[in-house]
């Protein structure tokens, strides 16, 4: 009986220890996939709340591969050629990898492949005070949610890039207040 009760409490921590090395690596996949967007600053946005001023009227989202992600990169590196001026601090033409950049990417009404990019140079960091009074500090969380920054000059900018045609529109840098 003692070595029936011995055998079944050893089972018993050998399916829990199995179940927390599943549950660990799980975690540490989701830990290592936000790590690679944060290494990288790029992040692919397709929640319908989050984006529905911008895919407004639009048909559905879609994926970029690497190849696509390549081209969005040069299109935008001609905009921002084009678009320079000598009075930026961030934004100059091998400034792009520097910046944090959302990628919303949407088949448009006339089932064209575009790509909202919003980019900012830095993310901030949101002071919350709990009910017990004590300060926490959050940052933006960047790559779940579109941010929102009025102002801010050329740390902030955003571009349309009409993926289908091979070429960018409204392309937007942030004034300064």
């Amino acid at each position: 009986m003692r070595t029936s009760f011995l055998f079944l409490l050893l089972g018993l921590i050998f399916l829990s220890c199995r179940h927390s090395v599943t549950l660990t690596k799980h975690i540490a996949a989701i830990d290592a996939d936000s790590l690679r967007r944060e290494e990288l600053k790029v992040t692919i946005i397709n929640d319908s709340v989050e984006t529905r001023w911008i895919i407004e009227g639009k048909r559905s989202f879609w994926t970029p591969n690497e190849k696509h992600l390549k081209k969005i990169d040069s299109i935008v590196l001609d905009a921002i050629k084009t678009n320079y001026k000598n009075t930026y601090r961030h934004l100059k033409p091998d400034s792009l990898n520097e910046y944090y950049r959302q990628y919303v990417c949407f088949i448009d009404i006339n089932g064209d492949s575009i790509v909202y990019i919003n980019a900012a140079c830095t993310i901030d960091i949101q002071m919350i005070i709990d009910k017990s009074n004590k300060v926490h500090r959050i940052r933006d969380d960047w790559q779940h949610h579109l941010l929102n920054v009025e102002d801010g000059g050329d740390c902030y900018w955003s571009v349309y890039i009409n993926l289908t045609k091979n070429r960018y529109f409204r392309f937007s840098v942030n004034g300064i207040a």
